[in-house]
């Protein structure tokens, strides 16, 4: 099933060489099946500590959802697709299952189409849960969401701070599609705002096509920025009792759902590897879609 294998470089966390295989990129053979990278098992630090916060200017409030800060054992390999959901397939998956998608996904800017390589958006949870069962019951394989802990530990690719490419502000246009001075432009806003806008120009107002941004660590795209992700948890504020695995939390507020990564038109704060948002599931909005998981063959 598997038609493609390309070796990248492998990514460390502080433990021994021979712990990891080398990261490869699959793809099932189906036509709107994403290509996917190979994620190791290891463990990491999940949250947002007192300093981040602090060195941001963020509210003294604001990263509460991401405390306590804790570590997390990733007990499994996972493969995540390479870039977000497009609007091509997802448009496919709509055709073929004549799934009730809303019209939103459609058109969410309606003075600039999306192409089909943009992300797609608008999209609420139960329509990525259904294009990730579209998508496995096509292969052999299991697709789904992300959990929490499976996001936050592919986001980071082994880097500890406020953005995998490093705590440059300035860096943030080679890297992720957030609110920058095109965006502001277009507001009309003051672009040299360092609250609301990243302090470079990234040359999109909205999303960008997949892949347009360098990769993290683990080659993954667009992990942050663009659009933001949709995770299979139920949101708890508080991180409950601090889970200490890769499983998604099953209790809490379920019917509210984290999202992580922030979008194209999120400021600075919001955009960094720890933030996290518990959203209502049914909620569309232009800011918000996905991208999947597949189980290691």
């Amino acid at each position: 099933m598997l038609l493609r294998y390309t070796v990248l470089a492998g990514i460390l966390f502080g433990l021994p060489i021979h712990a990891y295989a080398a990261p490869k990129e699959i793809r099932d053979a189906c036509q709107h099946c994403p290509v996917m990278v190979s994620i190791p098992h290891g463990r990491y630090q999940r949250g947002i500590p007192l300093a981040e916060t602090h060195s941001e200017g963020a509210p003294p409030d604001y990263d509460d959802p991401a405390r306590p800060v804790h570590r997390v054992v990733i007990r499994h390999d996972f493969y995540m697709a390479k870039h977000h959901t497009t609007v091509g397939d997802f448009r496919a998956f709509v055709a073929r299952t004549h799934y009730g998608a809303g019209a939103c996904w459609e058109n969410p800017f309606p003075d600039r189409p999306q192409s089909d390589t943009d992300p797609v958006v608008c999209v609420d949870y139960a329509a990525a849960e259904a294009f990730a069962r579209w998508i496995g019951s096509q292969t052999e394989a299991h697709y789904r969401l992300p959990s929490e802990a499976e996001w936050e530990y592919a986001a980071r690719a082994g880097t500890t701070g406020s953005r995998y490419w490093g705590e440059n502000r300035a860096d943030a246009c080679s890297n992720a599609n957030a609110a920058d001075r095109s965006l502001a432009r277009k507001d009309h806003d003051n672009p040299n705002d360092p609250i609301a806008f990243f302090p470079c120009d990234d040359g999109y107002v909205y999303t960008a096509p997949a892949g347009s941004f360098a990769p993290n660590g683990f080659g993954l795209h667009d992990m942050l920025g663009n659009a933001w992700q949709w995770t299979r948890d139920c949101w708890d504020a508080h991180y409950g009792k601090t889970r200490a695995t890769d499983a998604a939390t099953t209790t809490g507020d379920c019917d509210r759902r984290p999202i992580r990564g922030g979008s194209w038109s999120n400021m600075p704060i919001a955009v960094r590897s720890g933030v996290r948002v518990g959203v209502g599931k049914s909620t569309q909005v232009p800011l918000i879609g996905f991208r999947l998981v597949r189980s290691a063959p």
